[in-house]
């Protein structure tokens, strides 16, 4: 699996997994006194200011390095049964 191009300044951290598969950390992210604030004074993420909105930067969720990283996912979530995914319906149709 080939990583996309890190942002200038950023330091990477790769481990493979047994697996095969590899795991890629922002080492910068690590190490800073970053600490997620939602539903503790989070102002959300839209043009104005909306703590009620639930939008906070976690709801970007994670990206995909590329397509084979985007089927990889798709193919294990295929696999998982209903009791161990909420929103299990949903997210299996597909839909956004």
């Amino acid at each position: 699996m080939s990583s996309p191009a890190p942002p200038p300044g950023t330091e990477w951290i790769s481990f493979r997994a047994d697996d095969g598969d590899d795991w890629l950390f922002d080492c910068a992210f690590f190490g800073s006194r970053w600490n997620c604030i939602y539903g503790a004074g989070c102002q959300g993420i839209e043009d104005q200011v909306d703590p009620e909105g639930n939008r906070g930067c976690c709801s970007y969720g994670a990206h995909f390095a590329d397509d084979a990283d985007l089927e990889r996912v798709m193919h294990v979530a295929a696999a998982l049964p209903p009791e161990v995914w909420q929103y299990h319906d949903h997210g299996a149709s597909g839909d956004d």
